[in-house]
């Protein structure tokens, strides 16, 4: 009976005792199962991103003559661009309401480019499924951000229901197949022999997994037997092309010898006589012809494609005709409830890790440690935007909303707090010139009231 403590999820979450502790053979088993769903499933989904589809690797037909080719049309490139285009296209916001916490943490937000961070991260989880944020300190003790994808690392999940990281593994082969790697743990970060441990200043397990589902599936994977299908139609078809530019001649009844047929094809004239009072036949070939079948097959898996992805066809004549906004609305609703679903899950993500982050005292003050549950999100979609009517929308909330969040639903303005305090700015280097001219022109009426109430005395006393 095999003692192995560990088990792996069909969505390969490893979980682990939480009562137990974990050990370098442990490891070493989780990396080779992780490298069983590397090969199966993360370098499948990289290929098919990178255009590398299935059909390039089919045998050839023995038969050189005849056409082959192999063509691809590479409908996942396009579908995790154009889902995160519309989902992170815009970056996101990430504020706190206390001015001078908001400052440091735009200073790490900033300093660790965690907005370009966060689209590497959402390109990884529609391919992969998932990704991973690693946090470390750098030499010069910052603290820093990086992505990792899934090929070489996991996380190790507790088995309760809260499912609790209790580790996070990073490995790699060299050349000669032997293994190496780092283990971190709460209480330190190990080699992958769980030996020459170093200090874990974060006292948690400083990575954290990004997903956009429970199920931890890429954006395309459930449209990969249709893409295959797309690309084993659109070949068959350019085979045929290929095919009917080859026509043959058919001539009944008639014996063509060589000088014949020269004659033919250098003056394209054909003149024959019937043999034994047969009548000639001369034509072409007609060939099978299932250009229609063809056309709509390629159409169904076509529209198949984008509705089953629940990513819009932008590229489409029709989509560009909406007769309205509403109408537009309606055919971006499968990718709005697909983006507000993966939005909810890098809000969680995210907000565990400014926990992480906040808990060393270097970003934010560390008596200000749990003001990570009040770091702000806000994911802006990305869609043609409409500079006059969000002005519009803008001021006429003014007097039914904070300033702040008026000046949220401006595209134009990424960071509102910051703009309240440049209006704030503004403002009073605008009055301070209408103050000195309203001084001045309060001297200069009095100046002019003494100077007539001076003349009218006069002209008193010349009377």
């Amino acid at each position: 009976m095999s003692d192995q403590k560990w088990s792996v999820t069909d969505d390969s979450v490893f979980l682990f005792p939480q009562e137990d502790d974990l050990t370098a053979d442990d490891i070493k088993e989780m990396v080779k199962q992780n490298q069983t769903y590397t090969e199966n499933r993360y370098k499948v989904a990289r290929q098919f991103y990178k255009g590398h589809h299935p059909i390039l690797d089919k045998q050839k037909k023995s038969d050189i003559d005849k056409p082959d080719n192999c063509l691809v049309v590479n409908y996942p490139k396009y579908i995790v661009d154009t889902f995160n285009g519309f989902f992170d296209g815009i970056p996101p916001k990430i504020t706190l309401d206390d001015e001078d916490l908001n400052t440091s943490l735009q200073d790490f937000v900033n300093y660790n480019s965690l907005l370009d961070l966060i689209f590497e991260a959402s390109k990884q989880v529609s391919i992969y499924g998932r990704s991973y944020f690693y946090i470390y300190q750098n030499e010069d003790k910052k603290t820093c951000v990086t992505v990792v994808d899934p090929i070489h690392s996991f996380i190790i999940y507790d088995d309760t229901v809260a499912k609790k990281a209790k580790g996070f593994v990073m490995y790699s082969y060299d050349s000669d197949n032997n293994l190496s790697g780092q283990v971190c743990l709460t209480d330190g970060l190990y080699d992958i022999e769980l030996g020459n441990k170093t200090a874990n200043v974060y006292k948690n397990i400083p990575a954290i997994e990004f997903f956009e589902n429970e199920e931890r599936q890429g954006t395309f994977e459930n449209i990969e037997t249709l893409v295959n299908g797309v690309n084993n139609a659109l070949s068959q078809k350019a085979n045929d092309v290929e095919y009917f530019a080859d026509a043959y001649m058919k001539i009944l009844g008639s014996e063509v010898d060589e000088d014949t047929l020269k004659q033919i094809k250098d003056n394209h004239i054909i003149n024959l006589a019937s043999q034994d009072g047969q009548d000639v036949v001369v034509e072409f070939m007609e060939k099978p012809n299932a250009d229609g079948e063809q056309e709509n097959l390629i159409n169904r898996l076509n529209n198949l494609i984008f509705q089953i992805s629940m990513v819009a066809n932008i590229s489409d004549d029709t989509f560009g005709n909406a007769a309205s906004g509403v109408s537009l609305q309606y055919k971006l609703l499968s990718m709005r409830n697909l983006a507000s679903n993966k939005e909810r899950k890098f809000t969680k993500s995210l907000r565990k890790l400014f926990e992480i982050v906040f808990s060393t005292g270097n970003v934010i003050p560390s008596n200000k440690a749990e003001e990570w549950q009040n770091v702000k999100f806000k994911f802006t979609r990305n869609l043609p935007s409409n500079l006059v009517e969000e002005a519009q929308t803008a001021a006429t909330l003014s007097g039914i909303t904070s300033q702040e969040t008026q000046l949220s639903t401006l595209s134009i303005v990424d960071d509102p707090k910051s703009e309240i305090d440049q209006i704030s700015e503004d403002q009073k280097r605008d009055a301070e010139p209408v103050n000195k001219d309203t001084v001045n022109y309060n001297f200069g009426s009095s100046q002019n009231s003494n100077n007539g109430d001076s003349s009218d005395d006069k002209s008193k006393e010349d009377n």
